[in-house]
Formats: C-alpha cells, sequence, structure tokens
C-alpha cells in the first residue's frame, strides 16, 4: 500500500481518515487483509498506539473486524447510518457535547429496554453482569464485561438505528477509555449498579431505570471533569 505520512492533527485521527478513503475509494477491498500495526506504523511514520486507536475507531463504523479484514457493504446493513457518523468519528468535538449526546441515547435505550424486556433478555443482563463478581479482573476483562454488558442492554431495545447511533457514541467515548479505568478500581461498584438497573427493568420501572443510568453517568462525567481531563482533543 502507498500511503501518505502524517504531519498534522491528531495522529489517530487522521491514520483513521487515511484508511477510511483507502476503503470508500475501493483500494482496500471488502476480504483484504490490512498490514500489520507495525507496517502501517512504519508507512504512515506514527506510533503503534495512534494505529491501534485508529483501527478501534474503524472497527466501531463496522468497516473492519478483528483480524484486521476490511467489510463489505452487504455485511453491514446499517453502514449508510454509520457512515453518517464518519466526521464525528474522525473529527474533533467538545466534550460536553459528548456527554449530552451519550446521556440522551443511553437514557431512551434504556427506556426502550424496559418496555421491550422479555424474561430471556433480562436473564442474559443479568448472566452478563455476573461475570464482573469474579476475582481479579484484569482492566481488560473489566472493560470488555462492561461493553459487553451495555451492548446486551442496547439490543433489548430491538431498534436498529438506536443500537447504531449508540455504538457510534460508544466508539468517541473510546477515547476517554484510559483516563476512565484509573477512576474505577472497585469492580463491584459498577456491579451493583448494573444489578439495580436490572432490577428495574425487571419491575418495568421507566423512571427508576432511568435514574439509575442518569446517576451512573453524572459519577463518571465528574470524574473525568474534576480530574481536569476536560479538554479539546
Amino acid at each position: 500500500m502507498n500511503l501518505p505520512k502524517v504531519t498534522k492533527s491528531r495522529l489517530s485521527d487522521k491514520v483513521a481518515e487515511i484508511l477510511y478513503n483507502q476503503i470508500r475509494s475501493g483500494k482496500l477491498k471488502a476480504g483484504d487483509k490490512l498490514p500489520s500495526e507495525l507496517e502501517l506504523s512504519e508507512q504512515l511514520g506514527v506510533s503503534r498506539p495512534s494505529v491501534r486507536e485508529a483501527l478501534n475507531r474503524l472497527m466501531g463504523l463496522g468497516l473492519i473486524v478483528r483480524g484486521t479484514y476490511t467489510c463489505s457493504v452487504a455485511e453491514s446493513s446499517d453502514l449508510a447510518v454509520r457512515s453518517a457518523f464518519v466526521p464525528m468519528l474522525l473529527n474533533d468535538w467538545e466534550t460536553r457535547d459528548l456527554f449530552e449526546a451519550r446521556r440522551l441515547v443511553e437514557c431512551n435505550l434504556v427506556r426502550l429496554a424496559v418496555i421491550k424486556a422479555s424474561p430471556e433478555d433480562i436473564a442474559e443482563l443479568r448472566r452478563v453482569n455476573e461475570k464482573m463478581k469474579r476475582p481479579n479482573l484484569s482492566e481488560q476483562e473489566y472493560w470488555d464485561f462492561d461493553i459487553e454488558f451495555h451492548t446486551t442492554l442496547a439490543s433489548m431495545s430491538a431498534n436498529t438505528v438506536m443500537i447504531t447511533v449508540y455504538d457510534m457514541i460508544s466508539t468517541m467515548y473510546h477515547r476517554y477509555e484510559g483516563k476512565v479505568k484509573k477512576l474505577y478500581d472497585v469492580q463491584m461498584t459498577t456491579y451493583s449498579n448494573h444489578k439495580a438497573l436490572i432490577e428495574a427493568i425487571e419491575e418495568k420501572d421507566v423512571e427508576k431505570a432511568c435514574g439509575i443510568v442518569n446517576r451512573s453517568m453524572s459519577i463518571s462525567e465528574e470524574a473525568i471533569y474534576n480530574l481536569n481531563t476536560v479538554t479539546k482533543k
């Protein structure tokens, strides 16, 4: 692959933009395997962490999958919706805007989940949450289980567009993951919040469920602001 050197702006953004344009133009076709992180970092003149972050962003768009294979349009029925988010995913935004959007989308997903959740859905959500009680979880395991919980919760809304929007916002929020990790040393706090949310969904109590989600997000947002991490990325 003949790729240009990255010379300015946030490096991971530029890498994601370059790879996205390669896919959109057809230079990278469905089923192609991307070069390794090391090869991409050498060709683009950036660090491997910048390449890794860019690849994670494109995975959130549904354009590549683990193993770094590019996806075909047919493999992602919601690609048109996802593509509309590309400018936001590849560029800067205000942190407060992201938090407000996340709060709005997640609260409405929870409302739908309360209305539509079946006993089987609730049992699955509870099963996923129980994973967080495992002793000696690594940071990566903790976040994998947390993401699995919220992804399962979003799927309970049975609204494809809302789920896609939530996926996009989660991808944008990924920029803060490294900072957020430092804020939560006790995994049982998250487990307890999730457990309370499951109970509210089971009781079909929309307001209680939304209140739990709002309080949980307020805690994480306040902690981030207090750590002076609110900067224009």
